[in-house]
């Protein structure tokens, strides 16, 4: 048994990508990535402030502050940029 699953994670069958700790659907938090960091906060310095949570899916300490980062979020809308950067991407 143990054998079969390790060769599918070998095998990249078994899906070992960690959900995101923020969902743009369900908070005001924005998500960045790769390919959206650069257009919605490096080229945007000029329209305001960003603020962003650079987390690893493991850190320990990401999952603790979810809560509190996704109320600042929502209670500072529109004030500034807020988002979050999964680093382990």
């Amino acid at each position: 048994m143990i054998r079969n699953i390790a060769i599918l994670a070998l095998l990249g069958l078994v899906n070992t990508k960690y959900a995101p700790l923020y969902e743009h659907a369900h908070s005001d938090v924005s998500v960045f990535t790769t390919l959206n960091f650069d257009k919605q906060v490096t080229k945007n310095r000029q329209d305001g402030i960003s603020i962003v949570h650079f987390y690893k899916h493991d850190d320990g300490k990401s999952p603790a502050m979810k809560d509190a980062y996704k109320a600042f979020a929502t209670e500072n809308m529109g004030l500034f940029r807020i988002g979050s950067m999964d680093c382990a991407d």
